[in-house]
């Protein structure tokens, strides 16, 4: 292996011999960038490594010196690390990181999850790769701790994965050993315990795995306060030779007995904080209790009623598009709340509406397939203890039980088509609406999906937002109070203001709602403060920006590491280009290629909402998006940017020459744009 992160932090040449990594930054460096093996590592990730909440005042330059002096210790082996702003990339082979092997043979093995004898071999091969605790040579920071926790949580998985097949295969004994080292390092894992205990009755060691019931049961009692859980009293029955059918055991002390002749304790409400919501008859659906209720939305929510009338196709028997439909649009252009503001009217849904965080574009990662089948199912009323564990059979137990319901589940935030396949709800009386920032094409082919493009707000209700959102005072009609004298006396801009804020906010919900915080936050400016601000495209984002995820450039900084590689360096080189349509030729000028991967990238931008196709092979760019690339730009460097300049204007300069030699009458009637006297000078980003 040339990187080994599933233990003490190690990196070797081609050659197999050891590559010094000085110091424990340099190794948090590398670690960081193989976990996240071919995706951008923006910087702010390397800062919560490296020092967590108390990055020292050259941060950057500090992480610059540890990448320069790694760049220097990998040469000689499988892999580069590039500069792609918003951060670090390392790219090359992934067979040469026991992470990446170790996911590779999990995902083999869940492809063969029907042959346990193919699997099985498949997933010990991938617990074999693991020598010792996860980044345990880091400093520790809490996102040290997060990462360290999510690859334990994947062995936890395969392990357990491993185990069931060894059972079902008769060979449980061999599994005997793996899982005693396990449960010694973390032995409130019930599952864990539970699959112990199961191999240990398949070996002929009935009373070791008692031994180890009851030491986990006194483990659980002392340190947690509770009693054991399903999965160990069903292997302690099967240990018994009671299948299931004794008397219940010890509920937990604080909660008391479970009433009625149920043997299954009382959930518990501190492993299972929705517990005592959960509707007391099986089968009846409770989004609630599993966390799945519409959430609130502001009560200040405007337009968007064609969009309503659009959806409401959906309701009824074999609607138009199947039942399901794509909400999709630029960052912050309110498809959330248009897909939940219409769930939450649209009648005829007696058995549920139900809202899935998917999680698509989240720094920790999308959700788990499992883990949101499993409340999905939870929602309709099965028990925990119910649920299988194979996907599989999730899958096929969810749609089951949604086909037989009137029920209308929103998954939010998908990442692509893959993540919501299996999420899709069967049943003529079914609707889904998924919300994403792609336009998920294959939706729309493979199940009969409908699509909704959600555009800007008109210049009118944009007007209506801003005047609920600003604070209230004595207005004049046509002017706007702020702009004399500079005190807050009215919430209501001009007509001008408002049509140049709109357009300046590129009539997203988002961004006029940052725009009228930013007013109320600061009574001394007027509207035409702020406008004056955002008149300025390299600093346009930042004054439209707000801490934390939600923020408009936190959405587009995850949109843009999802993109493919041309596409990414195309939204940066994009800066150079006038601002008005780009086409094919000019984005193969930018990106220095031909023309189908130019029109390959145009493709990927605009599927993204990061370009807008206003005519066949043209493409536009909003203002936000254009001083977001402005940053990007600067982070790659001023030659990276007059190179693409040049090359843009040689473009140009050729294609007028072309027209010039044509005979009169045949010259195309669009001719390309004049080319600049010189190359454009490229602006640095206040930001770089």
């Amino acid at each position: 292996m040339g990187i080994r992160l599933l233990g003490p932090i190690e990196l070797r040449t081609a050659a197999g011999v050891p590559a010094t990594v000085a110091g424990p930054k340099q190794r948090s460096v590398l670690a960081l960038l193989a976990v996240e093996f071919d995706r951008v590592v923006p910087l702010d990730r390397f800062f919560d490594l490296l020092w967590g909440d108390e990055p020292p005042a050259r941060a950057r330059a500090a992480l610059q010196g540890h990448v320069a002096a790694l760049r220097k210790a990998l040469d000689g082996t499988a892999f580069e690390l590039r500069t792609r702003a918003p951060g670090y990339l390392l790219i090359g082979d992934a067979e040469q990181i026991d992470l990446c092997r170790f996911e590779a043979l999990a995902a083999r093995a869940e492809a063969a999850r029907g042959d346990d004898r193919a699997a099985a071999p498949l997933l010990k091969q991938a617990l074999d790769l693991w020598y010792g605790p996860p980044l345990a040579d880091l400093a520790d920071t809490p996102l040290r701790r997060d990462l360290a926790e999510r690859l334990g949580e994947a062995r936890a998985r395969v392990l357990a994965a491993w185990a069931e097949r060894q059972l079902r295969l008769g060979l449980g004994a061999a599994a005997v050993p793996e899982l005693e080292s396990y449960v010694r390092t973390d032995g409130l894992r019930e599952p864990a315990v539970a699959l112990l205990m199961r191999c240990l009755l398949q070996d002929g060691r009935a009373p070791d795995a008692l031994a180890a019931y009851h030491h986990t049961r006194g483990r659980l009692d002392e340190e947690l306060g509770i009693a054991p859980g399903p999965a160990l009293q069903d292997a302690l029955r099967a240990v018994l030779g009671t299948a299931g059918t004794g008397p219940p055991l010890p509920a937990r002390r604080d909660v008391g007995p479970v009433p009625g002749p149920d043997p299954v304790r009382e959930p518990d409400p501190v492993r299972e904080p929705a517990a005592r919501e959960r509707p007391a008859a099986p089968g009846r659906p409770c989004a609630a209790a599993a966390g799945l209720a519409l959430p609130r939305l502001p009560d200040d929510l405007v337009g968007r009623a064609e969009e309503h009338r659009w959806l409401d196709r959906l309701r009824g028997p074999a609607p138009a598009g199947g039942g399901i439909a794509v909400v999709t649009g630029p960052a912050g252009v309110g498809k959330t709340a248009t897909a939940v503001s219409w769930a939450r009217q649209a009648p005829g849904f007696p058995d549920g509406r139900l809202f899935v965080p998917l999680r698509g574009f989240d720094p920790a990662g999308p959700a788990a397939p499992t883990e949101v089948l499993g409340a999905l199912l939870r929602a309709l009323g099965v028990p925990a203890a119910g649920l299988p564990d194979e996907p599989t059979a999730l899958g096929a137990l969810y749609r089951r039980e949604a086909g037989r319901r009137r029920l209308l589940v929103v998954l939010d935030d998908a990442r692509d088509a893959a993540q919501v396949a299996g999420l899709l709800p069967a049943g003529p009386h079914c609707v889904t609406v998924i919300t994403a920032r792609a336009t998920l094409e294959e939706v729309t082919v493979t199940q009969g999906a409908a699509l909704l493009q959600l555009g800007p707000l008109p210049e009118a209700e944009a007007a209506v937002l801003l005047d609920r959102l600003l604070p209230p005072g004595p207005v004049e009609p046509g002017t706007d109070p702020r702009a004399a004298g500079g005190a807050a006396t009215g919430k209501s801009p001009g007509a001008d203001d408002v049509r140049r804020l709109a357009a300046l906010c590129d009539g997203l919900p988002l961004a006029l709602r940052t725009a009228a915080a930013r007013l109320c936050a600061r009574p001394t400016w007027s509207t035409a403060t702020l406008t004056d601000a955002l008149a300025d495209e390299r600093t346009r984002l930042q004054t439209l920006d707000t801490p934390g995820p939600a923020g408009l450039r936190s959405r587009l900084i995850m949109t843009y590491r999802h993109l493919p590689w041309d596409a990414a360096h195309l939204l940066a080189l994009l800066t150079v280009h006038p601002d008005r349509p780009v086409d094919t030729g000019s984005a193969a000028a930018l990106l220095d290629c031909d023309r189908p991967r130019a029109r390959r990238a145009l493709a990927a931008l605009a599927d993204h909402h990061l370009l807008t196709e206003v005519s066949p092979g043209r493409h536009a760019q909003s203002g936000l998006v254009r001083g977001f690339g402005a940053e990007l730009l600067a982070e790659q460097g001023d030659t990276v940017g007059r190179s693409a300049a040049v090359r843009l204007f040689d473009h140009y300069r050729a294609a007028r020459e072309r027209r010039a030699a044509l005979p009169e009458g045949v010259r195309p009637s669009l001719a390309p744009p004049a080319p600049p006297a010189a190359p454009p000078a490229v602006r640095p980003s206040p930001t770089g």
